[in-house]
């Protein structure tokens, strides 16, 4: 394993596109100097995505006129003064553009763009981490481990990837930066730890034994740590990072954490709320804040606060009925906006649902009639599903919509109704369980109306998924078993496989990959809704296994293939139909996750 433990090397850090937190402006003159004060925040540039990059702060005041834009080299267009390129693969990309004013006088200056997420993949190859780039279809090392497993955390906004090499004795954690790795925090033969990560890519962990931990952020633009807390005998756990970039954490020992608060710089952390129970953190929200919960172990009942740096702490849902606030209270879910979804519990078990606003500090009911009504979910346009039970074994769907402030009936009969997915439109997707079998159907928001999707008396019916453009794949048991998918703008079912067959993967555009198990052989099969037909991806005697599908409909999968006792993986893509093999190995390959090539 190279590893680094100083600063990134000048070409990538003095550059900004994508990845880099922290620095300065990505265009920087060659021939003649900047405009006073030009600058530019960090950009995202992904694969696969339109990326512009506005020219305009960089023309320069004496010449008293805006100049025209063009690419010297480096690739890409120019739109009005705004430079636009797709980037396919991941990678420096180096471009010079030039600026001509009306007077002739003209300007080159040079900016790279970083590219680093994609159609990517985090494979493990026995104890080693390797990307696999989607589009290239290469494999690249982002570190070996030797004896010590490697084990894959996330990924940083500015693209870095986090890792931690589990050691005999300790933990240790480090970074990679598609160039190569370097170590977060010294080891110390302790256990240092991921524990999160900040919007501009400062990166928060844990170290410390059994006895005590601390928590400490490591910032990339150096890189270098500083101290968050750390006192002898003391946890820390679970930090979140509010869109302000104030870290809170539950902080104290003996199982009886407060609640802590730090920002970047600060010499030392500080108690934003303490009392005699434990404290727990459940969300950020918006303006800087966060939910958390006191636990009173003696009458288990919950208390939910809301608390703001410089501002207090408040009590959510402090506007209702002292009887209300006196109940059992608990966290359920964040509206996009940061409103919050909390329940009620009383005594003898009745349930009720409220939002609150951490802004007006105020609350809304949701639904608080005698029947137990539960938190079921968010739909993607912000409509709060809940569940009312009206007699044992029969719960009904009820959708709340809070601009309105209204209640749609989603499901109602006697029988029991269950949530299974929401399409893309918000639409609800549930089942409908009785005696003669289980049925799925749709409720459309916009008409209030219920469809079909599938029933058949004395049959099952179960969802797989709900692709990205809203098709529905679901299998049957019964008279003609196996997996269908439907069209919830047609209304109509098609019959894909039978018996044997299994979800696996959304290839998008309707397509998706499934296993069909032969009771010998599993073999992969995608399903091609242009043509309404299935494309066999491998058929052999060897046993395969799905790995991941990829947006450009490249599907990864691993296999043994004699003599060797160990897995290698293997890619297929739709557009050639071609299987190749891309490890040989004398371990086991893998994919660990998919970084930007889900659909």
């Amino acid at each position: 394993m190279q590893v680094r433990n100083l600063i990134p090397t000048l070409a990538i850090s003095s550059v900004l596109i994508f990845g880099l937190a922290g620095t300065g402006c990505s265009l920087k003159a060659l021939d003649v100097p900047q405009a006073e004060g030009a600058s530019m925040p960090s950009q995202v540039a992904t694969t696969y995505d339109e990326w512009q990059f506005d020219l305009s702060p960089f023309a320069q005041e004496q010449y008293g006129s805006e100049p025209s834009w063009s690419v010297v080299s480096g690739g890409g267009t120019i739109e009005g003064t705004e430079y636009v390129r797709t980037f396919n693969t991941t990678g420096l990309y180096p471009v010079r553009v030039r600026a001509e004013y009306p007077s002739g006088q003209t300007a080159d200056s040079t900016f790279d763009v970083l590219v680093q997420s994609g159609v990517l993949a985090v494979v493990q190859r026995g104890n080693d981490l390797f990307i696999y780039d989607g589009d290239e279809g290469g494999l690249t090392e982002m570190a070996s481990g030797g004896p010590s497993p490697l084990n894959y955390r996330a990924q940083l906004p500015n693209g870095w990837f986090v890792y931690e090499r589990l050691g005999g004795s300790s933990t240790d954690l480090f970074v990679y930066d598609m160039v190569s790795s370097f170590e977060v925090g010294p080891s110390l033969s302790l256990n240092t730890v991921y524990a999160g990560h900040s919007a501009s890519s400062v990166l928060l962990y844990e170290q410390g034994s059994a006895s005590e931990t601390g928590l400490y952020a490591w910032h990339p633009d150096g890189p270098w740590s500083e101290n968050v807390a750390w006192r002898a005998g003391m946890h820390n756990r679970n930090p979140v990072v509010s869109d302000s970039e104030v870290v809170y954490f539950e902080y104290g020992n003996n199982g009886q954490p407060d609640l802590y608060f730090w920002n970047y710089g600060d010499q030392d952390p500080t108690t934003a709320f303490s009392s005699d129970f434990p404290e727990e953190i459940k969300t950020a929200v918006p303006g800087g804040g966060v939910v958390f919960s006191t636990n009173n172990p003696f009458t288990l009942e919950d208390d939910l606060f809301y608390y703001r740096k410089h501002n207090g702490s408040y009590t959510v849902g402090g506007d209702l009925a002292p009887g209300v606030q006196a109940l059992d209270m608990t966290y359920q879910g964040q509206l996009s906006g940061g409103m919050v979804v909390f329940s009620t519990t009383a005594f003898l078990g009745d349930e009720d649902l409220y939002l609150w606003s951490p802004f007006g500090l105020n609350t809304a009911a949701i639904a608080t009639g005698p029947s137990v009504e539960r938190f079921v979910g968010l739909s993607p346009d912000d409509r709060v599903l809940y569940s009312v039970g009206t007699a044992p074994g029969n719960e009904d769907l009820r959708l709340y919509h809070h601009t309105s402030q209204t209640n749609s009936v989603v499901a109602s009969s006697p029988d029991n109704e269950l949530f299974e997915a929401f399409l893309p439109n918000s639409d609800v997707i549930f089942a409908v369980e009785s005696a003669s079998g289980r049925q799925l159907k749709r409720f459309n928001v916009v008409t209030s109306s219920v469809d079909v999707i599938a029933e058949a008396p004395g049959e099952d019916f179960e969802l797989a998924d709900v692709l990205s453009n809203g098709t529905v794949v679901y299998t049957r048991t019964g008279a003609s078993p196996g997996l269908y998918v439907w069209d919830p703008v047609e209304g109509t079912s098609t019959f894909v496989a039978g018996a044997g067959s299994a979800f696996k993967g959304d290839a998008g555009g309707g397509n998706f990959v499934f296993t069909q198990d032969s009771g010998v052989q599993t073999h992969l099969v995608m399903w091609d809704s242009n043509a309404s037909q299935l494309v066999a991806i491998t058929q052999t005697d060897e046993q395969e296994q799905f790995e991941c599908v990829f947006t450009n409909g490249t599907v990864l999968f691993s296999r043994v293939v004699a003599p060797s006792v160990t897995s290698d993986l293997f890619k297929w893509n739709n557009e050639d139909g071609e299987e190749i093999r891309l490890t040989a190995g004398t371990v086991d390959h893998s994919v660990v996750t998919v970084i930007h090539g889900a659909p």
